[in-house]
């Protein structure tokens, strides 16, 4: 099973090209936070930013976190990548506005989800929002899907308990979760307040 983060790179790398044209239009469970977003916005695990592309029409400035070199060359003309992992972003400034869509879940440990939280912890300003989502599934724990015919891409499958308990480890006071089920997929939103 692909359990470490060198290798869940090294497929995210490879499937980059088919991926970089995929889904070029935000998801509409994002849409009413896009709206409001009124300043510079992070996203972290951003592929393609096909989910945040959206704000540089406003004038926002768009930053995206991704791993993966090769998916960061198929982001919009305007977007400032940052290659990093998302447990260890290179960047002090805070964000009022932070968004990680579907990314969390393909983080292999306990410990790497925790780093990654304390890094959306740190990274947002005060007063600030941030909005991750995560994939729902009646299985829980880890499990591998297939991408297209040849790659598999590991997953964390959350239930909310687990959720609750990752954000609270970390420390968040102000939350929410949601369950989004108006698509074919179910996802978990997280709402954060800071």
């Amino acid at each position: 099973m692909l359990k470490t983060k060198k290798q869940i790179k090294e497929t995210w790398n490879k499937i980059a090209k088919e991926y970089g044209g995929y889904r070029r239009k935000p998801w509409p469970l994002l849409e009413n936070f896009l709206d409001n977003v009124d300043s510079d916005l992070l996203d972290i695990g951003c592929g393609n930013c096909s989910a945040t592309g959206v704000v540089l029409k406003k004038g926002v400035k768009l930053y995206g976190v991704d791993f993966s070199k090769d998916i960061l060359k198929h982001t919009p003309k305007g977007v400032i990548t940052i290659e990093a992992d998302a447990t260890k972003i290179p960047l002090k400034r805070k964000f009022k506005y932070i968004v990680s869509i579907g990314m969390l879940h393909h983080l292999p440990t306990e410990k790497d989800r925790i780093a990654f939280l304390k890094e959306v912890k740190r990274l947002l300003a005060k007063e600030g929002e941030a909005m991750l989502t995560v994939w729902h599934s009646k299985y829980k724990g880890d499990t591998l899907m297939i991408w297209g015919v040849k790659y598999k891409r590991y997953y964390h499958m959350f239930s909310k308990k687990e959720l609750k308990e990752l954000l609270d480890k970390v420390g968040f006071k102000e939350y929410k979760i949601l369950l989004h089920s108006k698509t074919t997929h179910k996802n978990y939103i997280i709402k954060i307040k800071k």
